[in-house]
């Protein structure tokens, strides 16, 4: 059975593997849609609480493709790191963790090399 329909652990949801790829996907969309909409001077209507969203779908994907071991021989690693590399195009690195430290609910991962 592939990955991609296997149930993960998010909170008290049990989405599809699949499913949360394709939330992230379209968070990352929304951005590049953004993006495409507005001038770099402009706020688009993608805002804080958005990217905030998307980071947490992107750490639930990140659990769900360790609790179902996904590795460079499954289709779903290549998925996601197509998306993944694209979100990396639109944004810039934070280096200082400044998202990290400033969100409270991203606290535990702030230490954590792989979010």
């Amino acid at each position: 059975m592939t990955k991609y329909v296997q149930e993960i652990a998010w909170g008290d949801r049990r989405p599809t593997l699949g499913g949360v790829i394709g939330s992230w996907s379209a968070y990352v969309s929304q951005i590049a849609a953004d993006m495409a909409k507005y001038p770099a001077e402009v706020i688009g209507i993608f805002g804080y609480d958005d990217f905030i969203g998307a980071l947490f779908t992107r750490n639930a994907l990140e659990r769900g493709m360790r609790q179902l071991s996904v590795s460079d021989q499954d289709g779903e690693f290549y998925i996601v790191k197509t998306i993944d590399e694209y979100f990396q195009s639109l944004t810039r690195d934070d280096p200082g963790r400044l998202v990290g430290t400033s969100e409270p609910l991203f606290a535990g991962l702030v230490d954590d090399d792989s979010y």
